[in-house]
């Protein structure tokens, strides 16, 4: 069982989380932060570009996040992640700073680009959470906590995150037509000649 957050981004029932939170689920559950469950179905993705995947539960008392600017983004702004408790479901907010803005991290066949790093507390279950600027506004899907430098040191206080600039295009075609397409290179064999 994958236990992560997400954050409503549309009143109607949207809910953006990480791909690597729902990958391989055959049910699909979200928790309110008042404890209500409601039951989710997959709307696309934008795996394995970005760590990224939207939700559609049913509508009704909801209220959407505000999407700011990551661009905006400087060392030094202070950030807050909010996502969910791992027992209580409860919001649970941590307190950092931006680490670094557009960095790029190498995941096996593919670089998560323009990311913000963080040294607010990322852990098991953060994954899909919102990194908040000074306004309150997301400019950041929560993703991955970094343990390991490249040479197996371990590091502390590296906590990754999608900026919402990197996100957009994929998030707005998914809102505007519920699919996230993709060009693709290559070719295809469609059948066989002997």
């Amino acid at each position: 069982e994958n236990i992560g957050s997400g954050i409503v981004i549309q009143e109607a029932g949207l809910v953006l989380t990480n791909f690597h939170v729902i990958a391989g689920a055959s049910r699909l559950t979200v928790v309110l932060s008042t404890g209500e469950r409601r039951p989710a179905a997959y709307v696309a993705d934008d795996a394995p570009f970005h760590d990224m995947a939207v939700l559609r539960i049913p509508g009704g008392g909801l209220r959407a996040a505000a999407l700011g600017n990551s661009d905006e983004l400087q060392p030094g702004d202070p950030l807050l992640v909010v996502s969910s408790g791992l027992v209580t479901f409860q919001n649970q907010v941590k307190a950092g700073v931006v680490s670094a803005t557009h960095v790029n991290f190498p995941r096996p066949g593919v670089v998560l680009e323009d990311m913000v790093q963080t040294d607010a507390a990322v852990n098991h279950g953060d994954s899909g959470g919102a990194l908040l600027n000074d306004r309150g506004e997301m400019v950041g899907l929560v993703t991955t906590v970094v343990r390991q430098n490249p040479s197996g040191d371990t590091v502390e206080g590296v906590g990754l995150a999608h900026s919402i600039k990197s996100l957009r295009p994929a998030l707005d075609a998914i809102v505007a037509t519920g699919g996230n397409p993709r060009g693709r290179l290559g070719i295809e064999r469609l059948g066989t000649q002997h």
